[in-house]
């Protein structure tokens, strides 16, 4: 059972170092910004630059067209298996 919770610690560690340098990587490409308060705990805050904001309507629209294409998709294929 240690082994276990060894491995799964593992993968928790991994995951957060991942996400980690990912922020770090968009904070380095103006996507975000990183506050960092001096309390205890530690925290830190993560906000969307001016510029990234400017993405949000893009990644609604392609979200409604996603949307709109599994649907599209999964009509089709229903159709298509029906006698």
């Amino acid at each position: 059972m240690l082994c276990l919770a060894r491995k799964s610690n593992r993968k928790v560690f991994r995951l957060i170092f991942r996400s980690i340098k990912c922020l770090r990587e968009l904070e380095s490409d103006g996507i975000v910004t990183r506050t960092e308060f001096s309390s205890t705990p530690p925290r830190v805050d993560y906000s969307l630059t001016d510029s990234a904001k400017a993405l949000v309507p893009i990644r609604h629209g392609l979200y409604a067209w996603a949307e709109d294409h599994v649907a599209r998709r999964r009509n089709a294929h229903n159709g298509a298996c029906r006698p």
